[in-house]
């Protein structure tokens, strides 16, 4: 009986890592993504789009944390990228960019 209950245990436990199918954990937030621009050629818009950070380490745990992370990077991005602002949405994940 106590084998039975050790291997039950060991099962569930595995089963409740807390990491997504790509290694991110569920419980932090690991990636920041542009999703809309209105950036005024379509070619910088769809530029834009394909804009993705992974948050390095294990990820951030709060929300707001992650939110200033994520703004960090899209300023930074489009400072360097553009010498006119334009309006970008961006939105911060808990898995990682997908290429």
């Amino acid at each position: 009986m106590k084998s039975f209950f050790f291997v039950f245990t060991v099962l569930v436990l595995s089963g409740c890592r807390g990491l997504n199918e790509d290694g991110s954990s569920r419980f932090t937030y690991s990636s920041c993504k542009i999703t809309a621009s209105e950036a005024p050629h379509l070619i910088d818009q769809q530029h834009d789009l394909q804009q993705c950070w992974n948050i390095p380490g294990l990820g951030i745990f709060a929300q707001n944390e992650a939110i200033l992370w994520c703004e960090d990077r899209v300023n930074a991005y489009v400072e360097k990228r553009y010498t006119t602002m334009h309006t970008i949405h961006y939105s911060i994940y808990t898995k990682n960019c997908t290429f």
